[in-house]
This record gives structure tokens, sequence and C-alpha cells, in this order.
């Protein structure tokens, strides 16, 4: 058991518990389906015994604040509490304290759980950016104009899709290896090569050995998130062309970037790589 502190999230296992379940609601699930989906999770995977009991106090506690505890999870976690005090007896002072909030945790799941909470159902994110689709961004930013790139700009083509978060459909792209003063249009930029990714900015053309990725998947392209005046679409390539992984077995890594993440994370990679 990790745990930081005598709290009842004071570890990984009762914060991802909670956090599965909520999630499960929040695509929609019923109450019984999220319980369901959380237990077999957790059953499935190879955790330790210590860690039983903190499943279903994580459980409880998070249906009771939802509405939806049932008396098979809330009999479940009370019967599980002592053996869960039981690991905090060689502290004194800790096991006062996990003591005294498994008892107050009891009392809540006896007392009578708030009307059922409406949950917001989240829609999965899907791309509207087709392949071939081939933008220009423009970089403004502080990282940007410290590195002598300020008003700059990089230049990259969708060859694929991808998933993320089971449900999300986010695209994977090509970066071409170019930084310019202008905007290109799309047949300038057939003379140029790919900008290699390799999953970490690190790498450098010494240090390939034949491994290299050439794929960055962005995380989330609405319009909401996306840096606005940053981004000009410059048209479809129907003649685009797809690199893939040359090992994916023995790489195995797509980059995966926020928007926010993406300016000083591509400078990098252009400046190690083109050193």
């Amino acid at each position: 058991m990790g745990a930081w502190g005598p709290g009842l999230y004071s570890d990984d296992v009762t914060c991802d518990v909670k956090e599965e379940y909520i999630g499960y609601l929040k695509k929609g699930m019923t109450s019984e389906e999220a319980m369901n989906k959380v237990i077999e999770s957790w059953e499935a995977y190879d955790y330790e015994d210590c860690d039983t009991p903190l499943v279903w106090l994580a459980l409880a506690d998070t249906q009771w604040k939802y509405g939806r505890l049932t008396d098979e999870v809330k009999n479940t976690a009370i019967k599980l509490m002592p053996e869960n005090l039981e690991l905090w007896k060689e502290n004194e002072k800790l096991y006062s304290k996990r003591k005294k909030v498994l008892e107050e945790l009891e009392v809540k799941l006896n007392s009578q759980q708030p009307e059922e909470k409406k949950i917001y159902i989240r829609k999965p994110y899907i791309t509207d950016w087709q392949n071939g689709d081939t933008y220009a961004y423009k970089f403004d930013g502080e990282y940007a104009k410290e590195n002598g790139f300020y008003n700059k700009y990089i230049f990259f083509v969708k060859v694929d899709n991808d998933t993320w978060e089971n449900d999300c459909i986010i695209p994977r792209v090509h970066v071409y290896n170019v930084i310019s003063d202008n905007i290109l249009s799309i047949e300038e930029l057939k003379k140029y090569e790919y900008l290699p990714q390799c999953g970490l900015h690190m790498y450098k053309k010494n240090k390939i050995n034949n491994i290299d990725s050439y794929l960055i998947s962005f995380l989330n392209t609405s319009l909401r998130v996306i840096p606005k005046n940053k981004l000009i679409f410059l048209g479809n390539d129907k003649s685009y062309k797809k690199i893939p992984n040359k090992d994916p077995n023995s790489i195995g890594l797509y980059t995966y970037i926020f928007w926010k993440e993406f300016e000083e994370y591509i400078i990098n990679v252009y400046n190690n790589w083109n050193e």
C-alpha cells in the first residue's frame, strides 16, 4: 500500500477507483455497470491483497456522494475496514487518525445518502481533420522568442487517426523538417523530408539506430483549445505519404502532445535533429 497519509484518498488506489467509477458514469454507463466495470478491472489487475479494502472503501464513498450506494458495496466496505486499519498499527499517531477516518466513513455510509446526482454524459471527441490536411503553425510564445523562432512557421500533414481514452479519435501527423519565415505552399513542402520524433526529443541523428518514429498525435483539435491565430489550413494534399514506425515492436512509441506543449517540444526536436 503506497499511502502518503491517513486520509481516505491519500493513496493511488482510492484515487484511481474514484476516477474510474465517475469516468464510467460520464460515458453513459448505469451505476451497476460502472460498479461492475471497476470491480472487474481491479480483479484483473495484479495488485497487492492489502489494496483490496481500498477499492471497496473508495467505491462506497464515491457511490454515496453520487447517491448510488448499494448494500453490497456498503457492507463489503464496512467489513473490510478492520483489515485496512490493521496496516496502520505500527504508527500509533497515524493509526488513530486512520481509525477516525474509517469511523467517520462508516457513519456516513450508514446515513441517508444524497439524492442521485445527475451526470453529464461526455461525448467522445472525434477530430474532423482529413488525411492529407496540411497546416502551418505560427510560433509566437516566449520559448520561441527565447530561441529565435518568434513569428516563424512549422508545417505538418495529417496522415492517420489515433484513439485516446478508448473512445476519442485524434489526428496523427507528420511534421515537415523545415521552419520558415513565410508560409510555404503544399507544393513547396514536398521537397522537404519529415522530422523524426522518436517519442523522445533528445534523440539525435547518430542515436536513432533505425528505430525512428515520425508520428505525433495531437490531443484534441477543437477550436476551443487550438491557440488562436496560430494554425493556418493550407489545403488537402491527396498525394501525402505516411511513414510507419520502422520497428514499432522495438520502440512502441507515438508522441502525444497537448497544444500548450507543442511549441517548446517541436522546437527542441527540430534543434536536436538539425544540429
